[in-house]
């Protein structure tokens, strides 16, 4: 048993190999590394990003989750999520200004609060599980909407209880290093099922307003 899943394992990955035959190689700490600069220079810029995350049940979308992040320097931010499962619909808001924030579940009255005093913060990043058996990492050019880019991309494979599962991470960065898209999709190798996809979009400097609410 062992030996069949090594040898499941070693074709998967020749495969893979064959169709990253026009892409070149890269290191886990290149692909990380990258990510973690296109971060910093996030912190330094005004911006809005939009992830869709959608769960298959089948050949059906069984919910759908949409994030609108924005950040406006030096100090304001606004956080919108909105759920979908079925024809059931939430919403769950969030504004920061200064030292005062700003909260409310679908359209329900806000409430405010305020931060001086308490400890509070907020960050973003990505990461990988542990047990993975089989990673590799690539770069190949590419473009987003018209605009060159580098494509670095994480495709791990594994073997749990329902088989031989996928994780697919791709992430596009343009020509200073800030992130233009990412995308990442899960699911079962045989047959290939795809579980999960998350695509989440970039605008940088935004013409975006954030304001309180309530007085």
């Amino acid at each position: 048993m062992i030996r069949r899943t090594i040898s499941i394992f070693i074709l998967l990955w020749a495969v893979a190999s064959f169709a990253f035959a026009q892409t070149k190689q890269i290191s886990a700490n290149e692909f990380y590394t990258a990510n973690s600069n296109a971060q910093q220079l996030m912190r330094e810029r005004s911006w809005r990003t939009v992830m869709k995350t959608d769960t298959q049940d089948g050949t059906s979308v069984a919910k759908s989750i949409s994030k609108i992040h924005e950040k406006l320097l030096p100090d304001r931010e606004r956080f919108l999520v909105t759920e979908k499962i079925g024809d059931r619909e939430t919403r769950s808001e969030y504004i920061r200004i200064g030292f005062m924030e700003y909260r409310r579940e679908n359209n329900e009255p806000w409430i405010s609060k305020d931060l001086r005093g308490t400890g509070s913060g907020s960050g973003s990043g990505m990461g990988n599980g542990a047990g993975c058996s089989c990673v590799q990492y690539t770069e190949e050019s590419d473009a987003v909407e018209g605009v060159s880019a580098r494509r670095l991309r994480q495709l791990s494979i594994e073997k749990n209880s329902d088989g031989l599962s996928f994780d697919d991470m791709s992430v596009w960065l343009d020509q200073n290093g800030l992130f233009l898209k990412t995308e990442r999709v899960k699911g079962l190798l045989e047959p290939r099922v795809e579980k999960t996809r998350s695509v989440m979009t970039y605008e940088y400097d935004p013409k975006i307003t954030i304001e309180a609410p309530i007085k």
